[in-house]
């Protein structure tokens, strides 16, 4: 019997050693779409965008954004808000050069509402080389976030007076291990940088947080965490490792 387990492990391994690249991928990612483009479908993974400044490796479920400038959308959620990058499951960016992704506006209501920048069901895990920025005009909306190196800097502009948005929006926590995360908000309706539903803020050993407010005479806004505690922070966060920038 313990012979059989055995060779059943053995077999076990070497066929997930012999899996094609692509099984890491459709494991782990159900769905992915960058600037209107089905990621998983393209026949070029290489080049998605055929410019040079996307790519998407099967094998390791990494999507690369090399000088990248995202400004087209793909509506699937009905509160996705068109985003650029649109993914189910788990997505890991890696980040060479400058990147931006900017999103316009949708009518609601008679009032401007900017659309998603980054929208997923699972955690976003950002990484990239140390000098790599990725600039973001509208909000992420993700179930965590992780950020191990780079610079990424967002900020949400919300003219839209009913609708709450913030720049950041996640269930689970927001996690700097490297680089530095700046979440900044402006516009009619300012309701913080950054709202988690369940956890807190988790930052490596030496991390500094800085908190501002580019209007102080107006009031601050909220930050929730989890069991309920909710506390006031301003409408700048920005988190800075001591490898950051």
């Amino acid at each position: 019997m313990g012979k059989t387990v055995w060779l059943a492990g053995i077999v076990l391994a070497i066929l997930s050693f012999c899996m094609p690249p692509q099984a890491y991928a459709e494991e782990n990612l159900k769905a992915l779409y960058v600037n209107g483009t089905d990621v998983l479908q393209s026949e070029n993974k290489a080049d998605i965008l055929g410019d040079g400044t996307v790519s998407f490796d099967e094998e390791t479920g990494v999507l690369t954004l090399c000088g990248a400038a995202l400004a087209e959308g793909t509506s699937h959620e009905p509160f996705a808000e068109n985003p650029r990058i649109f993914f189910e499951g788990d997505l890991t960016i890696y980040l060479r050069g400058a990147n931006t992704i900017c999103c316009g506006t949708s009518n609601v209501m008679g009032q401007p509402l900017l659309d998603n920048a980054i929208y997923g069901s699972g955690t976003l895990i950002v990484t990239g080389e140390a000098d790599a920025m990725l600039a973001v005009n509208g909000m992420i909306q993700v179930r965590s976030y992780v950020q191990k190196s780079g610079a990424v800097d967002i900020t949400l502009n919300n003219d839209h007076s009913k609708i709450t948005k913030w720049g950041m929006y996640l269930i689970g926590p927001l996690s700097v291990e490297g680089g530095t995360l700046a979440v900044s908000t402006v516009g009619k309706q300012r309701n913080g940088a950054v709202m988690l539903e369940e956890k807190a803020i988790v930052v490596g050993d030496g991390a500094e947080l800085f908190e501002g407010d580019d209007e102080p005479n107006e009031a601050v806004s909220v930050l929730s965490l989890n069991e309920g505690i909710t506390y006031t922070t301003k409408d700048c966060i920005r988190i800075v490792l001591p490898d950051g920038r």
